[in-house]
């Protein structure tokens, strides 16, 4: 005897169906949700669109690695091979400073962001006052070791010398990391009280750099090398000769992230180590580039890509450059209080990044090293 089992209809009706046909019905149906639960086990495999914007600055040249991916539109290539049947929409915002970005993070305009040093470190600040934001700096752009990229410099028929500074006149960006570089410059040569800092912007410095209407003005890159190709001014002081690290940021909100967003962050992190590879390996394209993006003069270009360490890594010597810089915060009244610089900084996206594209990261070692690693560019 054929046994039989019974089972309701979709109208409501019994019906009977063969044993043997039920425990082939049975596989297939398990054999079919097994399939299912293994594409939906792939990360945002489901995302129907993707919307982010990134600001960058092409007034600051080390934060010029988002260019590259800009330009070559690596960050979307990556995407649509993750997300082939998603609408990918990327907008990229292009700031004269750093503050105005760190403000439109805060208020959800933007979800990463390029910054200098300094507004960086801001973010880190306003995360404590505002719920809305969680800044962190994911990784790394532009360095300059030792200072380099930044500079003092005068007019071309003005002092020659750093001492002749006393009892004139500097103007310098306030709170920057320039200002920063002067104060440690005047301290250095003891004429910390013996000059007078005035707070202009970049244009405005140049400006009266150009005119002679003031003894110096202190600066980031493109700027001095753009003043001297220029024949506009001449450099009293590099930034080099302070002996401390410049750096530039990746900042993003990690509210943003926490909201599915990890995989399309590591992959922008995937993008910015291949951009930073390009520099690296092919620095005549990178200089092109530089040039397209930001309407500078090809020979600046070709300059800042030899001066600037185009390189993600954070190593434990940039976290100690990053706390000088919070404490020469608090000493000019930019922010209020210090805080722990461990809770701005989490390179664990990053490190992810690197190990998907199948490579390694710093090890503890070298994480921990004097020196960044020569030929380890990430």
């Amino acid at each position: 005897m054929v046994r039989r089992e019974r089972c309701m209809g979709v109208n409501g009706k019994m019906m009977s169906i063969s044993y043997k046909y039920f425990k082939i019905l049975l596989i297939f149906i398990v054999l079919l949700l097994a399939s299912c639960s293994s594409k939906q086990s792939k990360p945002n495999l489901d995302k129907k669109s993707i919307s982010l914007t990134i600001g960058y600055q092409t007034p600051t040249a080390q934060t010029w690695g988002a260019t590259i991916i800009k330009n070559q539109k690596i960050f979307e290539k990556k995407l649509l091979e993750m997300y082939p049947d998603a609408e990918i929409e990327i907008q990229w915002f292009n700031s004269s400073s750093g503050v105005p970005l760190v403000n439109a993070m805060s208020s959800g305009k933007v979800q990463i962001a390029f910054l200098g040093d300094m507004p960086a470190l801001l973010a880190g600040a306003k995360s404590v006052e505002l719920e809305q934001l969680d800044a962190k700096i994911v990784a790394i752009d532009g360095k300059g070791k030792n200072g380099m990229n930044q500079s003092i410099i005068a007019p071309i028929d003005g002092i020659n010398d750093i001492s002749q500074l006393k009892g004139k006149e500097v103007s310098v960006p306030y709170g920057s990391s320039a200002h920063k570089m002067l104060l440690q410059t005047l301290k250095s040569n003891n004429l910390l009280n013996k000059v007078t800092i005035i707070d202009q912007s970049v244009a405005v410095g140049l400006e009266n750099v150009n005119t002679g209407k003031i003894a110096a003005h202190a600066t980031w890159e493109p700027y001095p090398t753009m003043a001297i190709k220029q024949g506009k001014a001449k450099i009293l002081f590099k930034g080099e000769d302070t002996k401390v690290d410049y750096l530039s940021a990746v900042v993003v909100n990690k509210k943003w992230v926490d909201e599915e967003n990890e995989e399309i962050l590591i992959t922008f992190l995937e993008s910015l180590n291949e951009a930073h590879k390009l520099i690296f390996n092919k620095p005549d394209k990178a200089a092109e580039i530089f040039h397209i993006e930001t309407g500078y003069d090809k020979e600046i270009t070709k300059e800042l890509v030899k001066s600037i360490r185009f390189d993600s890594a954070i190593y434990h010597k940039d976290l100690k450059t990053f706390e000088g810089s919070i404490k020469f915060l608090i000493e000019v009244g930019v922010i209020d209080k210090e805080y722990n610089i461990k809770d701005l900084i989490d390179d664990s996206y990053l490190r992810k990044a690197v190990e998907k594209n199948g490579s390694k990261y710093l090890t503890e070692e070298e994480y921990k090293g004097e020196h960044w690693i020569e030929d380890k560019i990430y």
